[in-house]
C-alpha cells in the first residue's frame, strides 16, 4: 500500500516537470532542435492501474530545414501566367549587298545639289545631272513640297564635294536625259540612295520592282515608316506647294547697296539712252551698250553677267542666265532667287555654293549643259527676244544684281 502511494505521488510531480522541460525547449527557437519528444499517454479507462505511461517518439531533422524568417517572402507563381509578346528586332540589312557588279561604274565629284535625289557631278571634267536610281524625294525646286528643303539639306550634308561611285542598273538615263545611278560615297562606302530612304526623306520610286535593290529599298522604307521618320512622321505641317518666290518688299525698305555706280541724275549734255527696269541712267561719259549689265564696271559679289535670250532648242529650252561670283570668298546661294522683269517666272537656288570666280548657268528647261546649276522648269521661253531684264535677289528679297538687254 505504501509503495502504491509512492508511485502515485511520483507521477503527480513528474508530469509537470517533464512538461515544463519540453515547452522550455520549443520556446527558444535559437536552441538545438530535440531529437526525441516525450509523449504523455493518459491511462486507459479499461485498465485498472492508475499509473501513467511515458512513451518516447524519435525523429531525425531534415538536412534542408531552415529557421522561419522574420519577414515573409512572396513567391511568384510559376503557373497560370503567360508572358507578354516579345517584339522581334528589325532584320539586319546589308545595304551594299544588293548592288550589281561595279564593273563599268563611273567616278566623279559632287559639285552641288538640286534636291533630295538630284545632284550635279563632275565626271572627268563634264558636269552631269545624276538622279538617285530607285527612289524619289520631295521636290525642292521649282515648287516646294513637304520635307523638300530638309531632304535637300540632308542630301547636301552627305555628298557635297564628295567623290562618288555611280553604279548603273537597268536604263542608263531617264526621259529627261539625266543619269540614273546608285550613288556610293567612295571614302565611307555609304549607299546614299539607301540612306535617304532610311531617314524617311525619300520613297521607293514607282515602277522600280525590277531593280536589283528594290527589295532592300522596300525593307528599309518599311522600317522608316514604322519608326515615323521624316515623311512618315504623324501630323506633318505642310510646306507650300506652289509659292516659292518670297513676297517682294516695297522698294522704300530695300537697304542693299545700289547695283550701279553711275549717278542717278544724268548730266544735261547726256545723250545716252535710259536703261529699262528702273535702273539708274549712266553718266555722260558712259554709253550703255546692248546686253551690258547695269552693275558697277568693277563688280563685286555675285552678279548676272549674261542672258542668252534667243535659244535654238525646243521652246528655247537652252536659254540661260549666267551669274558669276566676283568676290574673294564662296557664297552660299541657298534661297537666292532669279526672275525676269515681269516676275511671272522665277527660279530659286537650292544647296549651291558658288566659289570665288565661279560661274554657273540657269537654263530655261534643260537638265544639263555648260556650267549648269539649275533650270526654270518652264515649258515655254522665259526671256523675251526683243528686250527684257533679269534680277538676282538674296534671301532677304534685296536686289543684288540686275541685267537688261535690248
Amino acid at each position: 500500500m505504501a509503495m502504491r502511494k509512492l508511485a502515485v505521488c511520483s507521477a503527480f510531480f513528474l508530469v509537470p516537470l517533464l512538461s515544463c522541460n519540453i515547452f522550455s525547449r520549443f520556446a527558444n527557437p535559437t536552441g538545438p532542435l530535440p531529437t526525441t519528444i516525450p509523449i504523455l499517454v493518459s491511462p486507459s479507462s479499461s485498465r485498472s492501474s492508475t499509473s501513467t505511461q511515458i512513451l518516447v517518439a524519435t525523429f531525425t531533422p531534415s538536412a534542408t530545414t531552415q529557421p522561419i524568417a522574420d519577414t515573409p517572402t512572396l513567391s511568384t507563381p510559376s503557373a497560370g501566367i503567360t508572358p507578354g509578346p516579345t517584339l522581334s528586332p528589325f532584320p539586319t540589312i546589308l545595304p551594299l549587298a544588293c548592288l550589281p557588279s561595279p564593273a563599268g561604274s563611273e567616278f566623279g565629284q559632287v559639285k552641288w545639289i538640286q534636291d533630295g535625289s538630284t545632284i550635279m557631278v563632275d565626271i572627268q571634267g563634264q558636269l552631269t545631272v545624276v538622279r538617285y536610281l530607285g527612289i524619289q524625294s520631295p521636290d525642292n525646286l521649282p515648287n516646294i513640297q513637304y520635307m523638300g528643303p530638309p531632304a535637300a539639306t540632308q542630301n547636301a550634308s552627305l555628298v557635297q564635294g564628295q567623290i562618288v561611285q555611280l553604279v548603273q542598273d537597268g536604263l542608263p538615263r531617264d526621259q529627261n536625259g539625266q543619269l540614273l545611278r546608285y550613288v556610293v560615297l567612295y571614302n565611307t562606302q555609304t549607299f546614299v540612295n539607301y540612306e535617304m530612304l532610311r531617314l524617311g526623306l525619300a520613297q521607293t520610286a514607282p515602277n522600280s520592282s525590277r531593280l536589283a535593290c528594290y527589295d532592300t529599298f522596300i525593307q528599309i522604307q518599311d522600317q522608316a515608316r514604322m519608326a515615323e521618320m521624316g515623311l512618315w512622321a504623324p501630323s506633318p505641317t505642310l510646306f507650300p506647294s506652289a509659292t516659292l518666290r518670297p513676297t517682294r518688299t516695297p522698294a522704300a525698305t530695300i537697304t542693299s547697296t545700289p547695283t550701279s555706280a553711275f549717278s542717278p541724275t544724268p548730266s544735261p549734255s547726256s545723250t545716252s539712252p535710259t536703261t529699262t527696269g528702273g535702273s539708274p541712267q549712266p553718266s555722260s561719259t558712259q554709253t550703255l551698250l546692248p546686253g551690258q549689265p547695269t552693275y558697277t564696271p568693277t563688280p563685286t559679289g555675285v552678279q548676272i553677267i549674261n542672258i542668252f535670250y534667243r535659244g535654238t532648242g525646243t521652246n528655247e529650252s537652252d536659254e540661260y542666265v549666267e551669274i558669276k561670283n566676283f568676290g574673294p570668298s564662296s557664297v552660299n546661294m541657298l534661297n537666292w532667287w532669279l526672275s525676269a522683269e515681269t516676275e511671272s517666272t522665277y527660279f530659286t537656288f537650292g544647296q549651291l555654293t558658288l566659289s570665288s570666280g565661279q560661274t554657273c548657268r540657269i537654263y530655261t528647261n534643260q537638265s544639263s549643259g555648260t556650267n549648269w546649276c539649275g533650270n526654270f522648269a518652264s515649258s515655254a521661253p522665259v526671256w523675251d527676244n526683243t528686250n527684257d531684264c533679269g534680277e538676282l535677289n538674296n534671301p532677304n528679297d534685296e536686289v543684288i544684281s540686275s541685267y537688261c538687254y535690248p
